[in-house]
């Protein structure tokens, strides 16, 4: 059973490589030699019939698995359940019973490979392994440490952090030494899946393990798929550690290249994440996500959509900021960030050099088309947008200089007035600055902001909300 299982998962795995070799042109997605169409179509073709008939044997093995499951040895048990994982098929409950039942016994006697990914086939497939099978996997693991692999020791920690089980503080230095000295044989993922766990158990890497990652990164970052990228993003967002060169200019190429496959969540944590850490992604790689983020709009919900906007939105005014002045003649000038519209004018202007006018103009044009995606999408989900979300979006339209659309515009205020009760001071605050700043754009906005002035006028100005304060002595009421 363990050896059919295995053999599948390596015909799988191989098809699955080149079809996606095929669509790629190999590892990078930057290479010339592009898709290859009538492989991939070919390889669509292998893939959907291995798991037509697949179904049926895989159905039968993970069958005769839970009959046979008290005489699996160790490696058998790790082999098996690691195929389903590879395969990404979730057998019946049942089996994980009999293969759970069946890690108590045996997990005090496996080897720190099969351990490792034992835990790690548990937690790809979704499954908790029993209390007991649980803790001697873990424990053979640590006591085994020093013989886990590079993909042993990701696999580890990423179980760790999906089932919630940081190990205890004696071993944590122990595994962050180990994951230290196995770096320079990591994978891309691997790195992606250590820098996520540590996160996630919030555990501090030490500063040779940052460098150890970084010294490997370079030559693996063109390993990394989208959800890699976003994984690493928000790591290090979480643990709040500053992206450095070179690992910061690596990640954001790979970015760029991997952008088409980002989901909607990933490009919301990606662009939140340079707001966490205080820094700035580059021009081409903001063009990028404003790309994407215009495909995915209309399928966001309320909070991705007003987040995503009001990210995009302060690093928009940091890019473009930053741009001009680099294309100013006066090295110390501070230059406003510009609006959407008249950074697309940017074109015209010789004075600031073809190049970097081209790039803010094509900055301005995929943004353009991010914001008004974006309030077709508010117009219909502001109903159920929370108030730190409506707060959000005014902000971003305010940052932006641009005015909502009619219909987000009326979808925004109709919400403002059912959900300015829930606002805390932070919001309130920056509700009513974005107000003051869009008037000048937009009429319409008359009756809600009496409602947003009453709310203040009936709370006690809290002193960290000074934006309050001024919005209101520059009232007009």
């Amino acid at each position: 059973v363990a050896l059919t299982l295995i053999a599948y998962a390596k015909l799988w795995r191989r098809h699955e490589w080149e079809l996606m070799s095929s669509v790629r042109g190999g590892k990078d997605m930057s290479e010339e030699n592009g898709a290859n169409v009538l492989g991939a179509y070919a390889n669509v073709w292998k893939l959907s019939q291995l798991q037509h008939v697949g179904a049926s044997l895989l159905k039968a093995l993970s069958a005769r698995a839970s009959k046979i499951a008290s005489d699996m040895s160790a490696a058998e048990v790790a082999s098996t359940l690691g195929a389903f994982a590879v395969i990404g098929v979730q057998p019946e409950d049942w089996f994980f019973t009999k293969m759970g039942q069946r890690a108590e016994v045996v997990g005090g006697s496996m080897s720190a490979h099969d351990a490792a990914r034992t835990l790690d086939a548990f937690a790809k497939l979704g499954h908790r392994p029993p209390k007991v099978a649980l803790s001697a996997l873990t424990q053979q693991c640590l006591r085994k440490v020093a013989e886990l692999g590079p993909h042993d020791i990701a696999s580890v920690l990423g179980a760790l952090a999906w089932l919630g089980k940081p190990p205890s503080a004696d071993f944590v230095p122990i595994l962050i030494a180990r994951a230290t000295s196995t770096a320079e044989g990591m994978t891309g993922q691997d790195l992606a899946h250590v820098l996520h766990a540590l996160a996630m158990l919030r555990l501090a890497p030490s500063r040779d393990l940052l460098a150890a990652i970084d010294q490997r990164f370079r030559h693996v970052a063109g390993d990394l798929d989208a959800k890699d990228v976003a994984q690493i993003y928000i790591a290090f967002a979480t643990m709040g550690l500053h992206l450095a060169e070179p690992m910061k200019s690596a990640i954001e190429r790979r970015a760029e290249q991997v952008g088409p496959s980002l989901s909607a969540a990933s490009v919301a944590a990606v662009l939140s994440a340079y707001i966490r850490l205080g820094q700035k992604p580059s021009s081409s790689l903001l063009s990028v996500l404003a790309r994407r983020a215009e495909e995915l709009a209309p399928d966001m919900g309320p909070e991705q959509i007003s987040g995503a906007l009001e990210a995009y939105a302060q690093l928009w005014g940091e890019v473009s900021s930053a741009l001009l002045a680099s294309l100013s003649s006066d090295p110390n000038a501070v230059v406003a960030a510009p609006s959407l519209e008249a950074a697309v004018s940017e074109v015209g202007d010789s004075d600031r050099g073809p190049g970097g006018a081209m790039r803010l103009a094509l900055m301005a044009h995929l943004g353009k088309a991010f914001v008004d995606a974006a309030g077709r999408r508010i117009a219909e989900v502001a109903p159920r947008m929370s108030a730190h979300g409506v707060a959000n979006a005014f902000a971003a339209y305010s940052r932006l200089r641009e005015a909502p659309a009619d219909d987000a515009a009326a979808a925004l205020s109709k919400r403002l007035t059912e959900v300015v009760n829930d606002m805390d001071a932070a919001d309130v605050a920056r509700t009513i600055d974005a107000y003051t700043k869009l008037r000048a754009l937009e009429k319409q906005f008359e009756g809600s902001r009496a409602v947003l002035f009453a709310h203040c006028c009936s709370t006690e100005p809290a002193p960290e909300t000074p934006v309050a304060r001024r919005a209101w002595r520059k009232r007009d009421i």
